[in-house]
């Protein structure tokens, strides 16, 4: 069963209350929690586009990188065996400036940070919208109540 942090907007809380079983709490790192039957625990933290940008220019009072901060507390969680970014919305190239379209981001420089995600061991998925991430948290689900939410090959290679 998918578990969704109250905080995430009421709207999409709806929309995968229609798609599927989900609970809904208070989580103290990560928007939605997968348990499957193999005994994983896939965190996944929601970025919308701006926000995104928004986590990677603010610094915690700890110094860390807000985005940073929020995914070393997923992973220091001992439940979660997995965590994930998921991206939803594009980051459109302006090729005039080779910058983040709307931002003073460095396209390029945004790509390296999250290529970057890989070998911290955080997976990454990237939804258009909110249409979308009911649709992949459908399927991590449905995987999930089946059998393992993680791709076959990756939990060959863990055992």
């Amino acid at each position: 069963m998918l578990i969704v942090d109250s905080r995430e907007p009421k709207e999409l809380q709806r929309r995968l209350a229609i798609a599927m079983p989900i609970v809904v709490q208070a989580l103290t790192s990560a928007d939605y929690v997968l348990h499957d039957t193999d005994g994983h625990c896939l965190a996944i933290e929601r970025k919308r586009g701006g926000d995104l940008l928004s986590a990677l220019s603010r610094r915690m009072k700890n110094g860390n990188v807000r985005l940073v901060d929020q995914l070393d507390r997923m992973q220091a969680n001992p439940d979660y065996t997995h965590c994930a970014l998921l991206q939803e919305g594009d980051m459109v190239l302006d090729e005039a400036t080779m910058k983040v379209m709307g931002s003073g981001w460095n396209y390029g420089a945004i790509q390296m940070i999250l290529w970057g995600l890989h070998g911290r061991g955080i997976y990454r998925f990237n939804t258009h919208g909110h249409s979308e991430t009911v649709n992949l948290l459908w399927h991590l689900n449905r995987r999930a109540t089946t059998n393992c939410v993680l791709p076959k090959e990756y939990a060959q290679n863990q055992n």
